[in-house]
Order: C-alpha cells, then sequence, then structure tokens
C-alpha cells in the first residue's frame, strides 16, 4: 500500500497530470459556441424530415451526447496515451526510477502500483467528462430532457432514435462506464510501448500514433471484414449503447476482447519490468 500511495502522490502532483482535464474545459467552451451560434444545417435537415423540430431537443442532454465523440474518440485516447506513455519512461529519463528500485522493493508491486494508479486517472478522467458536459449542458442549454440521436453520428445507420430523459440519462452513464473500462485496453498498450521507451516524448507519440493507425484501418471499408481484428473497433463499442435495441451479442464481444488484450498487454509489462535492467 506504501508503493501505491507513493506513485498516487507522485502522478497527481505533477502539473501534466490534469492537462486532460484542463483540455476538456476548453473543449466544453467550443462546444457551447459552436452548438449555440452554427445553424446546425445537417441535424435541422434530418430532424425536419422526420417531422420534428430540433429546437425542441437542444436541452441538457442533447449536448452531452454532441460532446461524445470529439472527447472519447479524439482527446481521451490522446490524455490516457500520455499518461501510460509516461509513466516508466519519464522515470527512466529522468533516473528516477534507478533510485526507487536500488532500495529493497519487490519490482511487481511497483510495476502493479503504477498500473492500479493509471486505472484511476482513468476513471477520475471519464468522471470529470461526465460531470463537465452535464454542467455545461444544464447551465447553456438548460434541464435534461428527450434525447434526440442522430444515427449516422454513431454509425448505426440512417435515421434517429429518440429517447425518453431517463432512458437516456441511463443510456449516457453506460457510455462513460465502457469509456473508462475501454481505456484500459489503450492504457495497457502504452505502459508496455513506455517499458522499451527511454523517451517520455517517444512513448506517448508511439501510443498515439499506435491508436491512430488502427482507427484509421478500422475505418477503411475496404478491411471491413478483418475490423474485428482492431482494438480500436472494440474500444469504440460504445456507440453500441446508444442502439435500441443494443445489440448485446456485438457488446459482450467487445467487452470480452477488450479485457483479453488488456491482461496480456499487462502481463507483458509485469513480466517486462521485473525482467528489465534499469542500472545500465
Amino acid at each position: 500500500m506504501l508503493t501505491f500511495r507513493i506513485e498516487l502522490i507522485k502522478v497527481f502532483y505533477r502539473r501534466r497530470t490534469y492537462i486532460g482535464f484542463g483540455g476538456y474545459c476548453a473543449l466544453m467552451f467550443l462546444m457551447y459556441l459552436g452548438m449555440t451560434y452554427s445553424k446546425k444545417p445537417f441535424l435541422t435537415r434530418i430532424t425536419r424530415e422526420a417531422g420534428l423540430n430540433l429546437s425542441d431537443f437542444m436541452n441538457g442532454t442533447f449536448f452531452v451526447s454532441m460532446a461524445l465523440l470529439p472527447t472519447v474518440n479524439l482527446l481521451f485516447p490522446v490524455f490516457v496515451s500520455l499518461m501510460a506513455g509516461d509513466l516508466l519512461a519519464a522515470e527512466t529519463q529522468q533516473g528516477t526510477l534507478r533510485t526507487m528500485l536500488i532500495r529493497p522493493v519487490d519490482r511487481w508491486k511497483v510495476i502493479l502500483s503504477k498500473i492500479a494508479v493509471l486505472q484511476i486517472y482513468m476513471l477520475a478522467l471519464c468522471i470529470f467528462l461526465a460531470l463537465i458536459s452535464m454542467l455545461t449542458g444544464l447551465l447553456c442549454f438548460g434541464s435534461p430532457g428527450d434525447l434526440l440521436i442522430p444515427r449516422q453520428f454513431f454509425k448505426l445507420g440512417p435515421g434517429l432514435y429518440v429517447y425518453d430523459a431517463d432512458v437516456a440519462l441511463k443510456k449516457l452513464a453506460c457510455v462513460y462506464l465502457y469509456v473508462a473500462y475501454s481505456g484500459l485496453l489503450l492504457g495497457s498498450i502504452g505502459m508496455l510501448v513506455s517499458l522499451y521507451c527511454e523517451s517520455s516524448a517517444a512513448a506517448v507519440i508511439t501510443t498515439i500514433v499506435i491508436y491512430l493507425v488502427f482507427s484509421i484501418l478500422g475505418s477503411l471499408p475496404p478491411l471491413e471484414e478483418f475490423r474485428h481484428l482492431f482494438f480500436t473497433t472494440h474500444m469504440e463499442a460504445w456507440k453500441l449503447l446508444m442502439a435500441d435495441p443494443v445489440p448485446w451479442g456485438k457488446l459482450t464481444r467487445s467487452i470480452t476482447m477488450v479485457l483479453t488484450f488488456s491482461v496480456t498487454f499487462f502481463v507483458l509489462t509485469v513480466l517486462g519490468f521485473t525482467r528489465k535492467d534499469v542500472y545500465c
């Protein structure tokens, strides 16, 4: 427990840990400006075609749903990569890891403590994102109401979903839980990369590049039949929770794949760390 407390203090004492929280706040402000002053031609057109009025759905819940795509698909992976890629490589670069391991401490305790701290950071980031997006939505667009979901935004086909306020809030809560869970996968990759990089910047950039490459490959139509093999496909399975009905078979498969990939990469990280020569 002492090792865990030390790692927790080190991580949350560093200023760069809070880059993600600040980035989310800045994005919420920009999204507020965009949703307030843009004409939203696409949304207006598809709601009119469905016989609905877009202004009836401009509420806090709608803002939260629209904030999902840029925050979860873009910023969240970047911030997780920043933290995971920095955990081992930064201390190796600064020499603090060598100093720590001179003491009589079990290496597996050190690396498991770092993994646990990474999970706490990702959970805190998701909770903060949910709270700040909901707070912005409430202050700027009013109380939660019925939720309008353009299916195309979430790659669920053409048309619209309309959910009652209670159902919408439950779906959004499940989405954030899945996002925090799926972050395990990218975090495990980032820590494995960080283990073998001497530079913090190299570890972070490599992790982000890995995510972007697989994300781009997964979006290419010629590779559609191989999409289930890409880890990014299973990280983005939170979109399935916005469907009605939810395709539980696909979602369960993605949950299993995220766990399998995460455990595999974390085990490789632990084994590599316990055998790594940090004194050279």
